[in-house]
């Protein structure tokens, strides 16, 4: 067996992952001069592990962590309670198994070979959680509690195994600017020396450069994690292109701004204006555009208040054609559908059954009931909760709000797609 493995075995079977110190020992860069504490000894230049009053030197290479989240073992069956076979897994995820799952759970959920969320383990809870000691497969409250106890406590692994920096988040890519001269210049010969007023061609241009900076950083460690939603914007910003502004008063006529912040502010007066009500606008947006939402949910609010979901069935037989995927397809789950004359309810296991197919699904459009919906027309969710429709209408006021507010951390044009049915269902 690897020497690590060996030793990763031995550090679980003594509850050393619980205990912060040997995560930074483990995933933590050792100090160059000679070091010695509970878990490890550091001398000339050789790091060595402490098992069973031994010291083992288990990795080579003093100026990097002795393990990393991406390293990839291959682990025995029952390494863990909830393993049932030999497994290729990375450090990374056999930590986060046996500290979420194995260590609460023991063998009652198995072993998760992938990149996973919290919520996912959550949603697996839910379902199982009972006060029934006699049910072998039911999770218990105190196993709930020690579980949340250890999301507590991996948050402090931001410290050891979160990135800041990389050398290529502080670097623009190589020849981007050429790269971007000389996109504008095949664009304007195609579209006329006027194309960078036109707003579907900064939109081509702009995903062009998009692409360029994609394929410079996709192979960083930054990139998915530190570069990614508002820190990729402000990058692209930075470095790559500034893209268009927001204006006071939008106008039909784009007004792009090809240059980087990191080349200087553009000193065209027109643009350097542009660059101006931009700064301006994105903070007096945050604060008007979140006063123009809450307009927005009172409302709605206001507009639905009266309407009532009733546990009823009205007995239309409306319905929405919908195509059943593997991204849409939990938000049907207590939904209704119609199978020839028979209206069912959408389980997690019919549900299956339907992927990649289109089904008949009752929605509020085609409710009979006047005034009010029926809640086979809307969800089984809301039948113990009659003013529930105030709740789903909210969402959308929210979601409106969101988009608003995320533009002031975005450049370029872009399209935006909503769709109603995501917001309700």
């Amino acid at each position: 067996m690897d020497k690590r493995v060996s030793y990763l075995g031995y550090a679980i079977k003594n509850e050393f992952p619980l205990k912060f110190k040997w995560m930074v020992d483990m995933f933590g860069i050792i100090p160059d001069n000679e070091y010695e504490d509970e878990f490890i000894y550091k001398k000339q230049d050789t790091i060595f592990v402490k098992q069973d009053e031994k010291l083992i030197n288990v990795y080579d290479y003093p100026k990097i962590p002795l393990f990393n989240v991406k390293d990839e073992i291959k682990i025995p069956k029952d390494f863990l309670p909830n393993i049932d076979r030999d497994i290729v897994t990375t450090i990374g995820r056999l930590i986060m198994n046996y500290l979420l799952l194995a260590y609460n759970f023991n063998h009652k959920i198995p072993y998760i070979n992938r990149k996973f969320s919290i919520s996912e383990i959550e949603d697996i809870i839910a379902k199982r959680l009972t006060d029934d000691v006699t049910d072998p497969e039911g999770i218990y409250v105190k196993e709930y509690i020690q579980f949340v106890d250890m999301v507590t406590y991996i948050k402090n692994f931001n410290k050891i195994n979160s990135l800041s920096v990389t050398d290529k988040t502080l670097l623009p890519p190589p020849g981007i600017k050429e790269y971007r001269e000389q996109l504008i210049k095949e664009y304007k010969k195609k579209y006329g020396p006027n194309a960078l007023e036109k707003k579907n061609v900064i939109a081509e241009i702009e995903k062009k450069l998009e692409e360029y900076e994609k394929e410079y950083i996709k192979n960083d460690p930054a990139y998915g994690k530190l570069v990614t939603g508002k820190v990729a914007g402000a990058r692209k910003k930075m470095y790559v292109s500034y893209g268009t502004g927001m204006e006071f008063t939008p106008s039909n006529r784009a007004k792009y701004i090809e240059r980087a912040l990191i080349e200087g502010w553009d000193k065209n007066p027109e643009k350097l204006t542009v660059l101006f009500n931009d700064s301006r606008l994105a903070s007096y947006n945050r604060g008007k555009q979140t006063q123009d939402g809450g307009v927005v949910a009172k409302i709605t609010l206001r507009a639905v208040n009266d309407i009532k979901i009733l546990d009823t069935d009205c007995g239309t037989n409306v319905t929405e054609k919908v195509l059943v995927t593997k991204d849409n397809y939990k938000k049907l789950i207590n939904r209704f559908m119609i199978i020839g004359n028979t209206t069912i309810e959408i389980t997690e296991d019919n549900i299956k059954d339907y992927m990649g197919k289109y089904i008949n699904l009752r929605t509020p459009m085609g409710c009979k009931l006047e005034h009010h919906y029926c809640v086979r027309c809307s969800t089984s969710e809301m039948k113990n909760y009659e003013n529930g429709l105030s709740l789903l209408v909210n969402e959308v006021a929210g979601a409106i709000l969101n988009e608003s507010l995320k533009a002031m951390h975005k450049s370029g044009i872009e399209s935006t797609k909503l769709d109603i049915n995501d917001l309700v269902t």
